[in-house]
């Protein structure tokens, strides 16, 4: 049988203790470096799935890099088409590690853009620092519902976002 000195005893628990408060500080320490996602989306992360309500005019900007008046001026447009019998959503994130275009259908879906009975929805989603099909920034996205399909044509929404998106690009708003 092995004796242990009083003096040895305590130094064993004292090293025990000290070894203890050790390992919960790292797991403290490890469990408060949890990974904050970034709302706007990275390359190595997608962004988080935007609420769009009748609070933002279906406009929403995940960023904060688009001007207030070019926001102010998306909502307006967006008030004047939903007061036609449609809905226009557009949503700016910074990037997408997924399918752009996927991604941008699923925001679609989830939000239920356009009206339930006639599904008349557009929503555009651009990703500001990804590089689009044709080479520079941003890429963008549109989704329309069944319903507009048919009144709304490829060639006039690429008008659209010739006459409205590219020139605010080109001007240097985002």
């Amino acid at each position: 049988m092995v004796r242990i000195s009083k003096m040895q005893g305590t130094r064993y628990i004292l090293s025990l203790a000290l070894l203890t408060l050790v390992f919960l500080g790292l797991f403290a320490a490890c469990s408060g470096q949890q990974q904050t996602q970034d709302p706007a989306g990275t390359a190595a992360q997608d962004p988080l799935m935007p609420q769009l309500t009748e609070a933002t005019h279906g406009i929403v900007d995940t960023t904060g890099r688009v001007p207030q008046g070019f926001l102010a001026q998306l909502r307006s447009r967006s008030d004047n088409v939903q007061a036609q019998g449609y809905q226009i959503a557009v949503v700016f994130f910074n990037n997408v590690v997924s399918d752009p275009h996927q991604f941008a259908t699923d925001v679609f879906n989830k939000n239920g853009i356009g009206f339930k009975d006639t599904n008349n929805g557009v929503l555009f989603v651009l990703y500001l620092q990804k590089p689009g099909k044709n080479g520079p920034a941003p890429w963008l996205a549109y989704i329309t519902g069944g319903g507009i399909s048919a009144a709304l044509p490829d060639t006039l929404m690429d008008d659209y976002v010739q006459s409205t998106f590219v020139p605010a690009r080109v001007q240097g708003q985002w």
